[in-house]
């Protein structure tokens, strides 16, 4: 029962990061269509393999840090100014 469990969390994790990855891609063509450059950031695009972990409520500081830092890096050639955006999406 507990590898159904198990598998059942991986799943459900799976097709969370699914959504939350779709949502950023949608933005990110966004401020590309305004003329932005626009470069993945986030520890989803590096640290694919541990985020399963990460998804835990305790971790250490540095791994909550991990998890707090934004999706994308967004920058304007044009003005030489770059921001950083989390892309947060939910089912309502």
């Amino acid at each position: 029962m507990e590898q159904n469990n198990r598998n059942s969390n991986s799943s459900e994790f799976m097709i969370n990061l699914l959504k939350g990855r779709i949502g950023q891609v949608i933005v990110e063509a966004i401020f590309q269509k305004f003329g932005y450059e626009v470069y993945p950031y986030g520890y989803e695009n590096r640290f694919i393999n541990i985020m399963k972990f990460t998804a835990k409520k305790k971790a250490n500081t540095t791994v909550a840090k991990l998890r707090a830092t934004p999706d994308i890096f967004v920058y304007d050639t044009e003005s030489n100014n770059g921001a950083f955006v989390e892309v947060k999406s939910t089912t309502k």
